[in-house]
């Protein structure tokens, strides 16, 4: 029996950047022909997303970048939530971690004191860190 692969239009996988490294280990850059291609992911981040780049380490050629996830129905927006801070929250919900009900009026109030164009049923994308215990 064959192995089936997922699609990757709507499967999330967190994994570490060495191991997607691997996938394209051995394959030849198109500029230089060395064989030396890598992902580099950069140090900038957009909270849960990242930059992620396909890159020669011979010639320093970046052959593809894209970020770790999409926003929302595709959209380009800056004001659009990522795909993977949704899922996160919905999964963050399902353990039991949501956050209580007054602490997200407060979050809300001190973001409209920031940005009065930020309606009362606006999703507002920010990132919470927790130490998981």
């Amino acid at each position: 029996m064959g192995r089936r692969l997922l699609s990757g239009d709507t499967t999330t996988v967190i994994t570490r950047s060495s191991v997607l490294s691997t996938l394209v280990k051995g394959l030849r850059c198109l500029e230089c022909g060395a064989a030396s291609l890598v992902i580099r992911v950069a140090d900038h981040r957009l909270g849960l997303v990242a930059a992620m780049e396909t890159a020669c380490t011979e010639c320093d050629t970046v052959l593809n970048s894209t970020l770790t996830s999409d926003r929302i129905d595709g959209s380009s927006s800056g004001n659009v939530p990522f795909v993977v801070v949704r899922q996160t929250v919905a999964a963050s919900i399902d353990m039991g971690l949501a956050m209580p009900d007054d602490d997200g009026t407060v979050v809300r109030r001190v973001y409209r004191d920031i940005d009065s164009s930020i309606g009362h049923d606006d999703t507002i994308d920010f990132t919470v860190s927790y130490d998981g215990s």
